[in-house]
């Protein structure tokens, strides 16, 4: 995950850096090109993102369940009174005392993740996802499951209005910063550039600034 949001960071910060420090033009064919290459290879960061998430969590299970709370057994989930005594009541257990806590600590660590990689770039953005960790670990310290159950649910809802649903607003501030989206494309007519996820127009895709060719000659 480091790795990965890492590559995204360098990349997105060369980017600006180009962008702000010297004119470039739209026919720039070196620069369109790299630019579509980034693009491209970003086109995975989500699901990578996902697998890495996945890792975490998975690891953090495994830490917690050390008494093998989690199990499961077909045959006794085809047994109505096995299900009933035994099956259903462990699923429980498993999910209350190790899941959810596992869930939570994995988040705050994938916050914490983001935070310190896009603070170089992404102030504001690296500010939400801090405050985000900062709030799961009072949630945390208070060992309360219904405290903890409120705070995922307000950090799922306050992140994804903030990523995905305040960049699609028309009265969007413009000091909002994303995690460092590298999406470009030009108008097939006009060329006129568009950088990042939230200048990227909502109906078909448009045509990139540089054919994948061009891009693999780099």
């Amino acid at each position: 995950l480091i790795w990965i949001e890492a590559t995204a960071m360098f990349w997105r910060r060369s980017r600006d850096l180009l962008m702000q420090a010297e004119p470039w033009r739209k026919d720039d064919v070196e620069f369109t090109a790299q630019a579509a290459k980034e693009s491209q290879w970003m086109f995975w960061r989500p699901y990578g993102t996902v697998l890495a998430a996945a890792g975490i969590l998975d690891c953090v299970w495994r830490g917690i369940d050390v008494f093998d709370k989690c199990f499961w057994n077909w045959a006794c989930w085809l047994n109505l009174d096995c299900n009933l005594r035994i099956l259903t009541p462990a699923v429980a257990e498993c999910t209350i005392d190790v899941f959810f806590p596992a869930l939570m600590l994995t988040a705050l660590v994938i916050a914490l993740i983001f935070a310190a990689v896009w603070s170089c770039t992404r102030p504001y953005a690296a500010l939400v996802c801090l405050g985000t960790a900062l709030t799961g670990l009072l949630a945390v310290l208070t060992l309360e499951f219904f405290t903890c159950f409120l705070w995922l649910l307000a950090a799922a809802a306050f992140n994804y209005f903030w990523f995905k649903v305040l960049p699609g607003l028309p009265d969007c501030p413009e000091w909002y910063e994303d995690l460092g989206s590298l999406a470009f494309s030009s108008h097939p007519a006009t060329r006129a550039i568009r950088d990042g996820e939230s200048a990227q127009p909502a109906g078909p895709k448009e045509v990139p600034v540089a054919s994948s060719a061009e891009a693999r000659t780099l």
